[in-house]
């Protein structure tokens, strides 16, 4: 195994003409056999400066080295910029550890995340898939402020979380929270399974959510009219709440999803 200092050169492209400031990227690398060691072994630089670094390993060649790492660190984008980044490795090179990292603690069988700004509770029963949030110490989402239905061959049924939530991911920088959860109608019957997960990064306000809904209707074809989300925010008098897409709908503007 020769792990011998090199570096990699990563580019980012933005590529929807808006400033991200700190934007968290996620991305996996490949490693010649032997290359790397141990995924302590890295360092990335924007800049000539250092920014923290997550790692992961999620492949190794049969003597032990890295094939394929996965990364999280955040870097500044410009509008329609590419920006460069240099990922070093090998014998002796090392990341300093962040300064912003996030927490999540573990109460009974709810999970308490924070990332800094925002913080949120998921639990193991009720609305699917937030309990509440704060942000920047202020009542965000107070229990019972988020309401989610699903609307499938004209009956309505709630979407409600079923099983003690579960830490996928946990690392100094992005955290990944998997809720699971059933859409009831109000004669108990089950329409489908829903997952959630829950991406969250280090300083960042924001939440990512995936949702995937799992069909258990005994029938060849169902019409799934509507998922609503309701939302009864608390942001104060100086806040503003909007929905956003990443998608265009008739005259609706294009938003970006991860603002």
């Amino acid at each position: 195994m020769s792990d011998r200092p090199g570096s990699i050169e990563l580019a980012i492209q933005e590529p929807l003409g808006i400033d991200r400031p700190n934007h968290p990227v996620t991305m996996g690398v490949p490693f010649p056999q032997g290359a790397l060691a141990s995924p302590e072994n890295l360092r990335i630089e924007a800049s000539d400066q250092q920014i923290p670094l997550q790692t992961r390993t999620m492949l190794t060649w049969p003597d032990g080295s890295v094939k394929w790492v996965l990364l999280d660190f955040q870097t500044d984008l410009k509008s329609g910029e590419k920006n460069s980044c240099h990922l070093f490795y090998g014998d002796g090179v090392e990341s300093a550890p962040p300064e912003k990292m996030i927490t999540v603690d573990r109460n009974a069988d709810n999970l308490q995340v924070s990332t800094g700004p925002l913080s949120f509770t998921v639990s193991s029963s009720g609305p699917f898939p937030l309990h509440s949030a704060t942000l920047e110490g202020r009542s965000a989402l107070p229990e019972g402020a988020l309401l989610s239905d699903l609307r499938v061959d004209g009956e309505t049924y709630e979407l409600r979380v079923t099983q003690p939530p579960q830490l996928e991911e946990s690392g100094p920088l992005r955290a990944v929270i998997k809720v699971e959860g059933k859409a009831v109608s109000q004669n108990g019957t089950t329409a489908f399974d829903a997952t959630a997960r829950l991406y969250a990064w280090a300083g960042h306000p924001t939440l990512k959510i995936y949702l995937t809904l799992t069909n258990r209707i005994p029938q060849r074809l169902v019409h799934l009219e509507s998922w609503q989300l309701r939302l009864r925010p608390q942001l104060g008098d100086q806040r503003d709440a909007f929905l956003v897409s990443s998608a265009a709908t008739g005259h609706r503007k294009a938003f970006v999803d991860d603002l």
